[in-house]
């Protein structure tokens, strides 16, 4: 197989590209052969920042080979947090690492920017959030813009969307977790070629990438894995479109040893391990999500010049979930709300526009609360909390 390392695929001018990806992104080499290192990084704002996710390593033959659990120290903004996750039985492990699930046990929300994977074989593997941005719609992934920098190179500086999970759904995210296989996202010119000729091979296989939106999903449930290649291990190219044949997937029982050896009390991660182990867990599907409810922070506001923030994408997506943005660059101001856009003020005299120095929407001709055109109402906010991208 082609050998992961120094590069990772992102999202640039709308399609999937490979991009070298900064150095320190990956943590230190573990020190003994049993160790996976695995770095998450959100959003690097107050706002994606939430509880550690649970993390669960499997092989290439979908046996469980770590685990950790969610808990509720908080993931920083931006901050990359690392997990070190030793492996449960290394005599029975097929191959090493090959897949992995993220699992958000708790109640509060993580938009996760990308992540990177350590093995005790140094194979370096990584992930980031324009994977669910692109799949937003085809299944269930929610996603915001992101503020951290991935790479900086003539391809520009590239900074990924993140994506949410939450353990409640109270805010109407409705993914609890991810499930990725690690492999198929090794940058290569033929896994670009793959997922530009079919989206589908990305976001439909689900061994290759899942969002499941099941209550109780957790670092207890397994994941379905491949039974045979999808694609060329040189190339990294699809075999067409086998990694979509579901007669090639299949799912292991969850050992539930390592439950019962583990102190997880009355979990409710450990009954859904085992009630029916043998099924897929729900993933997302393509059907447009209920409304997300309306963002906790009613008073923050996001400006940004940059191109890659874009307010009109924010606004046009069902699935795009976090404060308002001003993007300067496009001159559109999207009010998440109600996920309605308006032109930001050329000049004194414009009204129904967005006002850059006041920070507030102006109101119709005559001070009216209705634009004349549209008829829309005029949002009335008030920010205390504007940040700069």
């Amino acid at each position: 197989m082609a050998l992961a390392g120094l590069e990772v695929l992102a999202v640039v001018a709308g399609l999937i590209t490979t991009v070298p990806l900064l150095g320190d992104l990956f943590a230190a080499k573990p020190d003994d052969s049993i160790t996976t290192v695995v770095k998450i990084v959100t959003g690097d704002d107050d706002f994606t920042d939430g509880h550690f996710p649970g993390i669960q390593l499997f092989d290439r033959q979908g046996q469980t080979i770590g685990l950790q659990e969610s808990y509720d120290d908080v993931l920083g903004k931006g901050a990359p947090r690392t997990a070190n996750i030793v492996q449960i039985d290394p005599l029975k492990s097929a191959g090493g690492v090959e897949y992995i699930s993220l699992s958000q046990g708790g109640n509060d929300a993580i938009c996760i920017s990308f992540f990177t994977v350590r093995t005790p074989t140094d194979l370096k593997y990584s992930w980031t959030g324009d994977i669910a941005f692109q799949c937003a719609g085809i299944i269930e992934t929610f996603w915001y813009h992101g503020n951290v920098v991935v790479s900086q190179s003539e391809k520009g500086i590239i900074k990924p969307k993140c994506a949410w999970i939450d353990g409640d759904s109270t805010n109407g995210i409705t993914t609890k977790g991810l499930g990725i296989h690690l492999p198929s996202f090794i940058p290569s010119a033929g896994r670009e070629k793959s997922f530009r000729e079919n989206i589908d091979r990305q976001c439909k296989s689900q061994p290759r990438f899942a969002a499941y939106t099941e209550d109780g999903f957790s670092a207890f449930h397994t994941i379905p894995f491949f039974k045979e290649d999808v694609f060329d291990l040189t190339t990294l190219e699809d075999f067409g479109d086998k990694a979509l044949d579901q007669g090639n997937w299949d799912l292991k029982e969850f050992d539930t040893s390592l439950i019962f050896g583990r102190d997880v009390g009355n979990s409710t991660a450990a009954a859904a391990a085992t009630a029916n182990p043998q099924d897929a867990p729900s993933r997302g599907g393509g059907r447009r999500p209920r409304k997300t409810k309306q963002w906790r922070k009613p008073g923050q506001l996001i400006k940004s010049k940059a191109d890659y923030h874009s307010a009109r994408e924010l606004c046009e997506s069902p699935y795009s979930f976090g404060p308002d943005m001003v993007n300067l660059h496009e001159g559109i101001y999207c009010d998440m709300t109600n996920k309605q856009m308006w032109d930001v003020c050329k000049d004194d005299s414009q009204r129904s526009c967005f006002d850059i120095e006041t920070s507030r929407m102006r109101l119709g001709g005559g001070n009216s609360r209705r634009d004349e055109s549209s008829g829309r109402l005029i949002p009335r906010k008030i920010y205390d909390e504007i940040k700069e991208w």
